[in-house]
């Protein structure tokens, strides 16, 4: 998305073992929407191409950037 070509370094302690249940966990927002009739504003592949474009265009404006606080957990 951003054309830069990155190589990702893992660590081995970190790594879940080959049968862990990590790659088989996918989020379902059926009971939300169920109970309360909510659907991802940007839901399957083309959702997520979407949102992670919001984000990159978010954080390539210096304002938004300058206000960012990686060391803080906010919600």
């Amino acid at each position: 998305q951003m054309g830069v070509k990155i190589e990702i370094e893992g660590e081995s302690q970190r790594m879940r073992p080959a049968a862990s249940e990590v790659e088989r966990l996918f989020a379902s927002y059926a009971m939300a929407e169920q109970r309360m009739g909510w659907t991802p504003a940007y839901g399957g592949l083309h959702g997520f191409e979407r949102g992670l474009r919001k984000t990159i265009d978010w954080f390539t404006e210096p304002d938004n950037v300058a206000n960012y606080k990686a060391d803080q957990y906010n919600l």
